[in-house]
């Protein structure tokens, strides 16, 4: 196609949202993927519990998780939303399969950290995939990963502590930079200073209030392209619910 002043387009894309969701264990990142339309759940991780999803043999492999990608690409299914439970296991079995490549035990044993320059390609790979059934079969994209503390060096102030996705820098660069939607879950944290004011300590009061974050603050990463209100509540039960009412706001 020739790209010229003709080609120009207008309007907004109407393609559904490519979401990250992370935080803590047990916040309800997986209940609040399960509660989205029609979902089918590609797992990495062996920790459904009691969650009810039409989900893939769990992967152990990296070519387990392109097969089942690939069979919603090429198979006839109802399903509205894939989701990828967890990015940090996915990760795993990337590392694997690249290790494998070259003829390594693991990851770290290829020379000068190009084992992780190559696991690119093939982050790049899954994205292309989960791209592909967005764009053709208009399926939300759910990944669910884990959250990690790690010191920010910041070049404006002093290193601080900040929430992150749990993978490798050169991983969460990638799929930071992809995702439309990257969501914090956690719990409300209060404090409580002593009668003698010598002691503080946190709690998450009896309330156990959760809340989802989707813009970046110097305590985690956030961020979305749809103009999300900051805080979200995150109780389990009405968590898509909530998100999908500040997501597509009724007319």
């Amino acid at each position: 196609m020739a790209i010229n002043l003709k080609s120009l387009q207008h309007g907004q894309e109407n393609k559904p949202p490519r979401i990250i969701i992370y935080g803590e264990n047990g916040i309800g990142k997986t209940t609040f993927a399960a509660q989205a339309p029609s979902p089918v759940l590609i797992q990495t991780e062996d920790g459904l519990g009691q969650l009810d999803i039409p989900r893939f043999p769990l992967a152990t492999t990296y070519q387990d998780v392109i097969d089942s990608l690939d069979s919603l690409e090429k198979e006839k299914h109802d399903f509205s939303t894939v989701i990828i439970d967890s990015l940090d296991w996915l990760e795993k079995l990337i590392f694997q399969k690249v290790a494998e490549d070259e003829g390594k035990e693991v990851i770290e044993e290829i020379a000068y950290g190009k084992g992780y320059v190559f696991a690119l390609g093939l982050w790049d790979n899954v994205a292309n995939k989960l791209n592909w059934l967005r764009n053709n079969k208009q399926m939300l994209v759910i990944l669910v990963g884990h959250s990690l503390i790690k010191t920010f060096n910041s070049p404006d102030t002093e290193s601080y502590d900040r929430y992150r996705l749990d993978l490798h820098d050169k991983s969460a660069s990638f799929i930071r930079d992809w995702a439309d939607c990257i969501l914090f879950a956690k719990y409300k944290v209060f404090t409580k200073t002593s009668a003698d004011q010598r002691t503080t300590k946190a709690t998450n009061s009896a309330q156990n209030l959760r809340f989802l974050y989707t813009e970046e603050r110097p305590t985690h990463w956030a961020k979305n392209r749809y103009s999300l209100p900051y805080e979200l509540p995150f109780e389990k039960e009405t968590s898509w619910a909530t998100f999908a009412a500040a997501m597509w706001p009724k007319k």
